[in-house]
């Protein structure tokens, strides 16, 4: 599921199927911070995005980070890159749109 799911299927992307890593839930159950992270990696990922909110979750910012997403998820970047999927459960090093980005899951 998400971040395994999109590290271990993305380099399926687009080879038979387009890789479906799991969808964004913006909820008040998981804090905005992780969600936004997850969000971000998403959409430059080159993967379908989807998103699901509950309108209580939703704010103005939220609702900004949403539309900048989409927006950039349109384009059809290239498939994101896992860097240290050997070191790490659940990669946080990551190659998205020839930068290397750092995440913080826990």
């Amino acid at each position: 599921m998400a971040v395994n799911t999109l590290a271990f299927r993305g380099m399926h992307h687009g080879i038979f199927y387009a890789a479906d890593p799991d969808c964004v839930g913006v909820t008040d159950k998981v804090p905005w911070e992780k969600n936004s992270q997850w969000m971000r990696l998403v959409t430059r990922s080159g993967t379908p995005l989807f998103i699901s909110a509950q309108p209580n979750a939703t704010g103005p910012d939220q609702k900004a980070v949403i539309k900048e997403c989409f927006a950039l998820a349109s384009r059809g970047l290239p498939v994101g890159e896992p860097l240290d999927w050997m070191e790490n459960a659940v990669p946080r090093r990551w190659r998205l749109m020839g930068e290397e980005v750092t995440f913080d899951w826990e």
